[in-house]
């Protein structure tokens, strides 16, 4: 995929405030294999928002990136919670 020009412009512009990636859209459309790409051109760690691969367990049905694709890139919020816990955004935001 040909983002590393999009990439470097964005990461040479000044700003106060740190930058950050944010990828998204829906199940199946790379975006795993993009955001590794990026992680590891950067030397940074990706941070999981999606609202299933919290749940330990829950690994059919929710694309959830595994030990292999991970590539040895640190991956946060992932099987971090059982299902039969209630989890909300205000306990996302407390992590």
């Amino acid at each position: 995929m040909d983002y590393t020009k999009k990439l470097n412009d964005f990461l040479s512009q000044k700003w106060e405030k740190p930058k950050i990636i944010v990828i998204y859209g829906p199940t199946a459309c790379w975006k795993t294999g993009l955001w590794i790409e990026i992680a590891q051109k950067l030397d940074s760690e990706i941070i999981s928002t999606d609202s299933r691969q919290i749940f330990q367990y829950l690994d059919i049905g929710t694309g959830k990136v595994t030990p292999t694709e991970m590539d040895g890139i640190k991956h946060h919020m992932i099987d971090i919670i059982t299902p039969d816990i209630n989890y909300s955004v205000w306990e996302f935001k407390k992590f």
